[in-house]
């Protein structure tokens, strides 16, 4: 999941520059999905159902604690920043993901519709009696 690598690449630089104890690393790979998908699949839905405006941090952080998946909802500011970047990539990524589907379907267009062939313009004839099979039987 997009989300989930940009989460990585922020943590891996605030890793660069600052120390974590091991804790803290620990629910930040949480919060990022690197320790398994349960907390950002939780975040994906929860942004999903309640729009990027209504679904902060912290009512992300909410949600997570409600489903067992965190035990102390408060956000440090670095994880606020690690879940709101996750909450941002989703939501960029599924409104661009719209906007080309949208584009892609109005640059198709609606298929003209087809019209019938009067038969006289055909090679067919009409007919009034059965046609005779391949072959003569008929």
């Amino acid at each position: 999941m997009a989300g989930e690598e940009a989460c990585a690449s922020v943590i891996y630089y605030l890793t660069e520059f600052w120390e974590f104890d091991q804790e803290k690393l620990a629910r930040l790979a949480i919060l990022a999905g690197a320790e398994n998908s349960k907390a950002t699949n939780a975040i994906a839905e929860l942004v999903r159902r309640i729009g990027k405006q209504r679904a902060t941090p912290a009512v992300c952080a909410q949600q997570l604690k409600i489903l067992k998946l965190i035990d102390d909802p408060e956000l440090s500011d670095v994880e606020t920043l690690i879940v709101g970047t996750f909450i941002d990539v989703l939501a960029g990524i599924e409104a661009f993901e719209r906007a080309e589907v949208a584009r892609l379907a109005a640059a198709a267009g609606v298929p003209e519709e087809r019209k019938p062939i009067p038969i006289h313009e055909t090679t067919m004839e009409l007919v009034d009696d059965t046609l005779d099979t391949f072959g003569g039987q008929g």
